[in-house]
């Protein structure tokens, strides 16, 4: 099973209505030339030691490692590595999700929510590649987070 096929399967499993646009490959929310409807973010893979966090961000934000990491009560936060990426959440550069999760079930990856995104809007991520994005309800992305028994941590990412 792909990973594509992993992540639709999955939603299919929680009853969970959503919209798929598939579009060509983007590394980087700059590389982007289309709109999904709802709210724009971008996904980051941050390690500390060997503590590793999924940040969720508004994509007209720049994060401010300082203040995230001081937030969480870190020294400092990096990017993971592209050998973190895959061993973790079985995903490559440029296909960063939450979806990546689903990959993760050891539980090592805490997921962090930009406090300034919309929660009455619709939110898309990337379906374990970058050639597609899924779009659904951010109520029912909740509904995904609880299913991956994550609790996610709001905080100010800016």
């Amino acid at each position: 099973m792909t990973q594509q096929q992993l992540v639709f399967d999955f939603l299919g499993k929680l009853n969970i209505q959503y919209v798929v646009v598939f579009h060509r490959a983007v590394l980087t929310v700059d590389e982007i030339d289309f709109k999904t409807p709802g709210s724009q973010v971008k996904n980051l893979l941050l390690k500390s030691g060997d503590r590793y966090y999924l940040l969720i961000m508004r994509d007209d934000r720049r994060a401010n490692f300082k203040k995230i990491a001081h937030q969480l009560g870190e020294k400092r936060l990096s990017f993971a590595t592209p050998e973190q990426l895959q061993s973790l959440m079985g995903v490559m550069p440029g296909s960063v999700t939450p979806f990546g999760l689903l990959n993760d079930v050891a539980h090592r990856v805490t997921v962090l929510i930009d406090a300034e995104i919309d929660r009455n809007a619709p939110i898309g991520f990337h379906p374990n590649v970058n050639t597609a994005t899924v779009v659904l309800a951010y109520s029912d992305f909740v509904r995904v987070l609880k299913a991956l028994k994550r609790d996610p941590k709001r905080l100010i990412v800016s």
